[in-house]
């Protein structure tokens, strides 16, 4: 089985779904299955690498001029809509690797969905939060601990990302939230990590395209706690 993993962020960003994303990769080429990952580009990494056996490809999008707007110079952000350039690199990796599944991590699913994968080819998706519905990705409502969020709403969601990223920033990211979940329905499976992401985010999909498949660490990380 060819699987491609298209990722917000992988090595050298550092971070739970990066960690993630790494250790599921390690593990299926251990088991036999050829992966590739593709992941935003970035100045401190080359296009292309291989790490235990997972080829890597960073791919230029328009997204590269929103590095500025990040608040973490380590980790950049894919938009809440598809970015067009991006797109057409995925496209011509697709028929470069011939994937069996398209699995994707964070908000680089909303240019996935713009792909036309081959019939055979199936299309999955790690819910590592709850940005599927959440611009802030934490349903913590306008920033109050106290606040959990009651759930998306145009006028809510607008005024708490406003409040969160600002007034060009929050709006634009909630209102792409709002236009993918017309486009859902391209995906085969969705993997949210927990329960509570899964009653949060997935209210709408009928239960045999939902798993629930909590985030993983490698045997190695206890043994690094343990020799610490």
């Amino acid at each position: 089985m060819r699987v491609l993993q298209v990722s917000d962020g992988y090595r050298p960003a550092t971070g739970g779904l990066e960690r993630v994303v790494e250790s599921l990769s390690k593990e299926l080429v251990a088991r036999g299955h050829p992966t590739t990952v593709a992941t935003l580009s970035r100045p401190d990494a080359p296009a292309f690498e291989e790490h235990d056996g997972v080829q890597v490809r960073r791919l230029d999008g328009y997204t590269r001029h929103l590095r500025r707007f990040s608040s973490d110079s380590g980790h950049f952000f894919h938009p809440t809509c598809p970015d067009p350039q991006l797109v057409r690199r995925l496209r011509e990796l697709v028929d470069e690797v011939k994937p069996d599944v398209v699995h994707a991590h964070g908000w680089i699913l909303n240019s996935v969905l713009s792909l036309r994968l081959p019939p055979s080819t199936a299309l999955v998706t790690t819910l590592h939060d709850y940005g599927l519905t959440c611009a802030n990705k934490t349903l913590i409502h306008r920033g109050s601990l106290d606040a959990i969020c009651a759930g998306p709403s145009p006028a809510r969601c607008l005024g708490c990302s406003t409040q969160n990223y600002g007034a060009v920033k929050g709006p634009a990211l909630a209102l792409g939230i709002q236009h993918s979940q017309r486009r859902l329905d391209r995906v085969s499976m969705f993997l949210p990590i927990s329960t509570a992401v899964r009653n949060a985010s997935l209210g709408g999909v009928a239960e045999d395209r939902v798993n629930l498949v909590p985030s993983f660490v490698e045997d190695a990380v206890f043994d690094e706690a343990e020799n610490a």
